[in-house]
């Protein structure tokens, strides 16, 4: 079962994470940034695929830096999200993120969670046996956010 101090912290660490990087979208000059459109199709649908693996992979296999790792991307992301709302507006932002990021966002804020949650694990019992079975009981799960991952990817690549 999960730690509530760890779920406390989570939730404010995701929150804090929004925030700035929300907040920072907005006060860039959005004059710097361009409203561009993707070429749908297979191959942007594997360069999404090749990126989201990557990330997810990094956070399977690094949990010990898992949380810088997070910071940069939830910040990155909504900066994202924050100069796209000033540049094209609220509506059509929402409407190059929805469906994809239904699926992809709370997949990708649910993995960093884990591993974050396997750090938290090893800082407070100190036991690299502790962090193997935790990963044992998290592989199923792992298995389900790769499958969202992909199922994401192809709507990304292909919706947009």
């Amino acid at each position: 079962m999960i730690n509530k101090s760890f779920l406390v912290y989570y939730i404010l660490f995701i929150i804090t994470c929004i925030a700035v990087g929300l907040s920072l979208g907005m006060v860039v000059n959005g004059e710097y940034f361009s409203n561009r459109s993707v070429n749908l199709g297979s191959d942007f649908m594997k360069n999404v695929l090749s990126s989201n693996l990557k990330n997810f992979i990094s956070y399977l296999f690094l949990p010990f830096i898992s949380p810088i790792l997070q910071l940069l991307d939830l910040v990155e992301t909504f900066f994202k999200i924050g100069v796209g709302i000033q540049v094209a507006g609220l509506f059509s932002t929402m409407n190059d993120l929805i469906p994809h990021a239904l699926l992809e966002i709370p997949n990708f804020i649910w993995y960093q969670g884990a591993s974050q949650y396997v750090l938290f694990t090893f800082l407070k019992e100190k036991s690299i046996k502790k962090i193997i079975y935790l990963e044992k009981k998290l592989f199923k799960f792992y298995l389900l956010s790769l499958f969202v991952l992909i199922i994401a990817a192809f709507i990304e690549g292909y919706v947009g």
